[in-house]
């Protein structure tokens, strides 16, 4: 395996065969491997969000990071407050239209 600042490189050939953990080839042109799996999009917040309340937004949080090493919260919790409040008047909605079938 061929690590350049804690990236991991193989060849063309290596990685068509399969073989990129086991590639050490220097002498030919090197690719990054990427991770496997799809990318993170959401910030630690919003992750943080999905994972305790259950709610899964899209992060809308304003770079991500407000220079203080802070992650700015504002936008991402007032969407997540729009959702849920959406999704409880959708459910009240469907609850009363079903106990209105009940009488017909």
């Amino acid at each position: 395996q061929v690590f350049v600042n804690e990236k991991k490189f193989a060849c063309q050939t290596c990685i068509k065969g399969h073989r990129s953990s086991s590639c050490y080839h220097t002498d030919r042109p090197l690719f990054e491997i990427k991770k496997k799996g799809r990318p993170i999009t959401q910030c630690e917040h919003c992750r943080e969000l999905r994972k305790t309340k259950q709610l899964h937004i899209k992060c809308h949080c304003d770079g991500r990071d407000d220079g203080s090493g802070g992650v700015k919260k504002g936008l991402s919790v007032l969407m997540a407050v729009a959702v849920r409040d959406h999704r409880l008047t959708m459910f009240r909605k469907a609850k009363r239209a079903h106990s209105f079938r009940h009488f017909l």
